[in-house]
């Protein structure tokens, strides 16, 4: 590929990125810190990362985030300009913003673990999508609502056995 069409590929790329950057981070930072604090702590390994979080920012990379993190003396400071690299790789089109936070969400809250889900609401976040599930599609919700809580009930099990140890 030439070096012309390269550089017109990556202006597309940006201009279609900006037109959606706004909203994406509005969205994140109005309905989504935890998964902000996730990020920040799993990916950036901040791991005294505290809310609130701001995504500032979208690039082809990763997310800009303002993180606030908690310092040893008690009181929190500003990292600013965070840049959570995607794990996939390079965004290649804006529209793959949406299945990227979704699986960095999934993937940071599974590597922080147990705990950090039981702080943060995962548990009871999939107990309300399964529930929706159940009254949305009769059929398909039982088996999804089914499966939610078998999941739960196994990871709270789980959890159980290790703290016991």
């Amino acid at each position: 590929m030439s070096n012309k069409s390269s550089n017109k590929e990556e202006e597309k790329l940006l201009t279609s990125i900006q037109k959606v950057e706004r909203r994406v981070c509005r969205h994140m930072n109005e309905d989504h810190q935890t998964s902000l604090l996730a990020y920040a702590r799993f990916y950036s390994s901040l791991v005294h990362a505290t809310m609130p979080i701001k995504m500032t920012q979208m690039t082809p990379e990763g997310f800009i985030l303002d993180v606030t993190v908690r310092n040893s003396d008690g009181t929190t400071g500003l990292r600013k300009d965070v840049l959570v690299k995607y794990p996939s790789g390079r965004m290649t089109k804006a529209s793959q913003a949406h299945l990227l936070a979704i699986s960095m969400h999934n993937e940071a809250f599974d590597g922080l673990g147990v705990i950090f889900k039981l702080q943060h609401g995962y548990y009871q976040s999939k107990a309300k999508k399964a529930i929706y599930y159940l009254l949305k599609h009769k059929k398909y919700g039982r088996i999804m609502f089914l499966a939610q809580v078998v999941a739960c009930v196994t990871t709270m099990l789980m959890w159980l056995m290790w703290c016991s140890k």
